[in-house]
């Protein structure tokens, strides 16, 4: 008799032949390792997602805690008319228009230092994404890291409110994957 498929179609009884095994080669067999499903990543690759976020969350949250030491510390440095005082202009008049007191006006300024990471992960996500769809996650991965080591090389070395920022648009553009 022919058996029937889930779809409907029937097998004819040679087909039938075809699709029985026999189960004891199979259990000879038992000892052997088999690779992971398609849907299911092996544990070598979840350590490395693993690292990945931690990396990400760590790039996000590190500057935090130091954000307003910095933001003092470029007030005062910063040159007359550089990038910390148009800022800084800029938030004073949004405070102003939001009728913030002035002790908040800092807040507003980490505020803004600290949006632009979420706007440059909106940004650079899909071209990111698109590339390493395109060149492998590997490389870009690798890309990735270096890019970020780069923009922490130039955070270090930082002398203006300028480079400080570019660090920060550099790294913040890189931690995507």
């Amino acid at each position: 008799m022919p058996a029937q498929l889930r779809s409907g179609t029937k097998l004819s009884e040679d087909n039938d032949k075809d699709l029985s095994f026999d189960s004891s080669s199979n259990e000879n067999n038992n000892n052997v390792k088999k690779a992971p499903s398609p849907g299911q990543p092996d544990g070598h690759m979840t350590y490395v997602v693993f690292f990945g976020l931690i990396i990400d969350l760590l790039a996000f949250t590190l500057i935090l805690p130091l954000l307003p030491q910095l933001l003092e510390h470029y007030k005062k440095n910063d040159a007359e008319g550089g990038l910390y005082h148009y800022l800084d202009l800029k938030v004073r008049w949004f405070g102003t228009w939001l009728q913030a007191p002035d002790e908040f006006i800092p807040v507003l300024f980490g505020g803004l230092i600290g949006s632009l990471f979420s706007f440059l992960q909106f940004v650079a996500s899909p071209m990111i994404g698109g590339l390493s769809d395109y060149y492998g996650r590997r490389p870009m991965l690798l890309l990735t890291a270096i890019g970020i080591t780069i923009s922490y090389g130039i955070w270090c070395k930082a002398s203006t409110f300028s480079l400080f920022v570019l660090a920060r648009i550099i790294g913040e553009s890189e931690v995507i994957l």
